[in-house]
């Protein structure tokens, strides 16, 4: 199993890392507005299904669950 940074590095960072198409910006809690303050399950799940801009499971075909939610949760805890 992949960490979340791992999955990150791989999955999210094109979009993550510049705020691409409506991404929140790693690292930027402005950018992430309410969303950092959402249900952890809220945020996977919307990763699951895909919103906006992100395809679902996040560009990350092959993430289990567990890989994505480790993935969101090195997002959420970069923001401290």
């Amino acid at each position: 199993m992949r960490s979340g940074k791992e999955v990150y590095d791989a999955a999210c960072t094109t979009c993550h890392a510049i705020a691409l198409a409506g991404a929140p910006k790693f690292g930027d809690r402005v950018s992430w507005g309410e969303r950092a303050n959402e249900d952890l399950d809220h945020l996977v799940e919307t990763v699951t299904n895909g919103l906006g801009g992100m395809p679902p499971m996040g560009m990350c075909m092959d993430c289990s669950k567990e890989e994505l939610t480790d993935a969101v949760q090195y997002m959420l805890d970069a923001l401290d």
